[in-house]
């Protein structure tokens, strides 16, 4: 018998080729540790690299950043109204 999803989909059926490539990916120890103990030196070169990594905000001036930011809240709060049913005349 299959799975069912809440919205009453059925789930679909995983080969065994899918299953073991999953398997492998969460294994596989060549992938970096994370540092737990962010008090550790080795931790401080590793939030450091991460840093470099997600440097996107670092060519936006503040008042482009809260345009942006004000841009993504008013279309988050309407996509959020809608999957409530929630319509805007209704406040």
């Amino acid at each position: 018998m299959s799975e069912r999803l809440p919205n009453g989909e059925e789930l679909p059926e995983f080969s065994e080729g899918i299953k073991e490539e999953l398997l492998e990916t969460l294994i596989q120890e060549d992938q970096p540790d994370y540092p737990w103990n962010p008090g550790e030196p080795e931790a401080e070169a590793y939030f450091a690299q991460l840093e470099q990594e997600f440097s996107l905000l670092d060519d936006l001036d503040a008042g482009e950043i809260d345009i942006r930011a004000a841009t993504f809240y008013s279309k988050l709060h309407q996509h959020w109204d809608a999957t409530n049913g929630h319509k805007p005349d209704q406040d």
